[in-house]
C-alpha cells in the first residue's frame, strides 16, 4: 500500500466513524425529546398524585429559578408536555417570573421525566445540554439533592 491509498483508507474509516457515531447521538436525541412527559403508575392513587406533583413542581421550580436567572430565561417547552407536572411546573415558572413558550422559539429547550417504581418518584429535567435528576420518595418526600447527570458541551 503506498502512503497516499494509507491516507485514504484512514479518512474513510475515521469518515465512517464519525457518521455512524452522529446518527446514533441524533437518534439519543430524538428520543429523549420525544420521551418528555409524566409517567406515574397506576399504583399512585389520584389523590396522592395530585399532592405528589405540586410537591415536585415546587421543587423543580425552586431549583430552576437557583440554577437560572427568572427574569432574563425564557423556557421553550414541547408540546407534548401538556400533562399535569408540566402544567403545574408551567404555571409556577410564570409566577416565578419565567417567559414560558410552548414552542421552540429561541429559549432555553426544557424537557422532562417524571415517572416511579411504586417505591421512588424520579424527575429528569433536561436544560439544552445539561440533564439534572432528582429523587423522592412516593409522598414527595426529598432528603436528595440535585444532581448533574449529564453535561454536554
Amino acid at each position: 500500500m503506498t502512503m497516499f491509498s494509507k491516507f485514504v483508507h484512514r479518512v474513510i474509516h475515521r469518515s465512517c466513524g464519525l457518521l455512524l457515531l452522529s446518527v446514533i447521538l441524533l437518534t439519543g436525541c430524538a428520543v429523549n425529546s420525544s420521551n418528555s412527559g409524566l409517567y406515574l403508575s397506576k399504583n399512585i392513587d389520584d389523590s396522592s398524585k395530585v399532592e405528589l406533583i405540586e410537591k415536585i413542581s415546587s421543587d423543580a421550580t425552586e431549583f430552576l429559578s437557583w440554577k437560572y436567572a427568572p427574569a432574563k430565561t425564557q423556557f421553550d417547552f414541547e408540546a407534548h408536555t401538556n400533562d399535569e407536572f408540566g402544567n403545574s411546573l408551567k404555571a409556577k415558572l410564570r409566577k416565578k417570573g419565567f417567559s414560558i413558550s410552548e414552542k421552540l422559539s429561541g429559549g432555553k429547550i426544557l424537557t422532562y421525566l417524571l415517572d416511579d417504581n411504586n417505591t421512588i418518584v424520579r424527575l429528569i429535567l433536561s436544560v439544552d445540554t445539561i440533564t439534572y435528576g432528582k429523587v423522592y420518595d412516593v409522598n414527595g418526600k426529598n432528603d436528595y439533592k440535585w444532581s448533574v447527570m449529564r453535561k454536554g458541551e
